[in-house]
């Protein structure tokens, strides 16, 4: 599975934000990677990401990256990135929107990308994954929830590894209430995480 492309690193920082009167969670994310292309004949990678939207214009209201760079290269969002709706069960019989961030290597055989972006996300919708696209070699990311909530989460692979081992594989960190950290730290073949939001003790929250 990695013998095209494959992230070396993947680490991501979030902080989501529940607004009650507008029935919406915001999350501003930093992320932080870099991909290692093997593959001769492509020098493109596309990364797909998944929302619930009625039309383009409220998929890049949901969807939102702020700033993107190539090894230090500034990157014109318009150019790579595509908003499209999911026509087909194949897709996805989830969500409505898909956007596709396609990264054009050039002749380089790695890339580093930081990225910024905020993604909003409606209230009701508490349960949360994140399933990594490309076979990642280590992964650390951090989620703190605002305003009094509580965050609890799992982790997932294709094969099971306990995490009481001192050697674990991968493990979900609750570092208090309201913050998770979940690092993988060996190949996610594949892999990712889940969240929940607990609305807790606080039933109106309104976090600016």
């Amino acid at each position: 599975m990695a013998a095209e492309r494959y992230y070396e690193y993947h680490k991501l920082k979030s902080v989501i934000k529940p607004d009650t009167q507008n029935d919406e969670f915001l999350e501003e994310c930093t992320v932080d990677y870099k991909i290692v292309n093997l593959c001769q004949k492509e020098n493109k990678v596309q990364l797909l990401y998944r929302i619930y939207a009625s039309s383009e214009a409220d998929a890049r209201r949901r969807y939102n990256i702020i700033k993107l760079s190539m090894n230090g290269k500034p990157q014109k969002i318009d150019d790579i990135v595509q908003y499209e709706k999911i026509t087909t069960l194949d897709e996805s019989n989830f969500y409505d929107c898909k956007i596709k961030l396609t990264l054009n290597f050039g002749s380089e055989k790695s890339v580093i990308v930081p990225m910024e972006y905020e993604q909003v996300e409606q209230l009701y919708d508490r349960f949360q994954s994140y399933k990594i696209t490309l076979p990642c070699k280590k992964l650390q990311h951090e989620i703190r929830i605002n305003g009094g909530w509580e965050l609890t989460g799992t982790a997932f692979t294709a094969f099971y590894f306990s995490q009481k081992n001192p050697d674990a594989v991968f493990s979900v960190h609750k570092i208090a209430r309201d913050s998770i950290r979940v690092d993988f730290n060996d190949w996610v073949l594949p892999g990712g995480y889940a969240l929940y939001y607990d609305m807790g003790t606080k039933l109106k929250t309104d976090v600016p």
